[in-house]
């Protein structure tokens, strides 16, 4: 037998599909577009670190290695040493351009917990002095705290949350931030998702092109399924025009049609009664009107007597239509129905004189 193909999905299942990949595309193109995003934020925060080598002339190289020993041992010498060095090259751009540095080591991805956490106690101690000696270039650019502490807190498990958390609790206490910093230094997610939408709006020079691209991308893919469906729907109308079940047309009664004076057709044109060559029909009884009769109830047009016919014939009673009063008859009407209908025998055979003879 041949293969019967498959059937098609239903329309709405295949609206269902095509706004399940829709979904799927815009998702990832919304991740695509935030990892882009990132890395134009990271490159532009880098050009900024350069240009400010550049402008400060600041050895670098000399802080990392200050920090190595605080990230590797964290003593209280190693600590003081690295706060030195800050407090000696705190000059405004220099101010940002340290805690900028400091900022890029503790939110690294390949950053470790050990690291993370001893450069913020050098931070909570160049913090402690620059309240102490009212170093205020130096204090606004280290209270730039919130991605090192939302970082270094949402990236490890509750054990070592606690640590940091008692640096917290100490930055409370010293009132070290305004009360803004403060509520998002506490829920650290809401912390981190603000500082980076303020990161966007810093760097929107090169945030926007990026997210008209893909905003364009998405709006393709939308259109893209709108005319999918709008096609779709547009099949099933003209599938469903072609299903529609056609008209039934009308069955005949039972009693085919002949009760139905509305489907009877015209009688037919014919020759006069006496014209019909055959027998004569079976006078009916005067006595017994409702006895039999050939004329049939429905008599057709052509039944009925005709004027001019000659010849009587007194064995035929008169032909009259149903309903008509019996009792009414004459012996004069019965003599103008028998010259109507009067037929000549010959040979056994009735003509009418009108026939004409063979």
């Amino acid at each position: 037998p041949p293969m019967v193909p498959p059937a098609a999905p239903p329309f709405d299942e295949l609206i269902q599909q095509s706004q399940w990949n829709l979904q799927q595309q815009e998702q990832h193109l919304h991740t695509l577009r935030q990892d882009q995003v990132t890395a134009a934020v990271a490159l532009a925060m880098e050009q900024q670190i350069q240009k400010l080598l550049v402008d400060t002339q600041l050895d670098i190289t000399e802080f990392d290695s200050l920090l190595q020993p605080i990230i590797d041992t964290c003593t209280k010498d190693a600590i003081s040493a690295g706060k030195n060095w800050m407090f000696n090259n705190a000059k405004t751009a220099q101010c940002e351009l340290m805690t900028s540095h400091l900022r890029n080591r503790i939110t690294a991805d390949t950053a470790h917990f050990e690291l993370r956490l001893h450069l913020i106690y050098l931070t909570n101690d160049v913090l402690h002095h620059c309240q102490r000696k009212q170093q205020k270039d130096l204090l606004a650019a280290i209270q730039k705290v919130v991605p090192i502490y939302c970082t270094s807190f949402l990236a490890v498990e509750e054990e070592k949350q606690q640590k940091i958390t008692r640096l917290l609790q100490l930055w409370e206490k010293n009132s070290y931030f305004d009360e803004e910093t403060i509520q998002q230094l506490q829920n650290p997610a809401l912390g981190l998702g603000q500082y980076q939408a303020s990161l966007i709006t810093e760097y929107a020079a090169v945030v926007q092109p990026i997210q008209a691209a893909f905003q364009q991308q998405i709006q393709a893919l939308k259109t893209q399924h709108q005319e999918f469906v709008s096609s779709l729907k547009q099949s099933q109308s003209a599938a469903g025009a072609q299903l529609a079940p056609a008209a039934e047309p009308e069955k005949p009664p039972a009693d085919g049609g002949a009760s139905r004076t509305g489907d009877m057709k015209p009688p037919m044109a014919g020759p006069p009664p006496g014209d019909f060559d055959g027998g004569l029909p079976r006078p009916q009884d005067p006595s017994n009107p409702s006895g039999p009769s050939d004329i049939p109830p429905g008599k057709p047009a052509w039944f009925d007597h005709q004027q001019g016919a000659a010849g009587p014939q007194p064995q035929q009673p008169p032909l009259r239509s149903p309903g008509d009063d019996v009792t009414a008859e004459t012996a004069e009407d019965r003599g103008r129905a028998h010259t109507h209908t009067h037929s000549l025998r010959r040979n056994g055979n009735f003509h009418h004189p009108r026939a004409g003879n063979p």
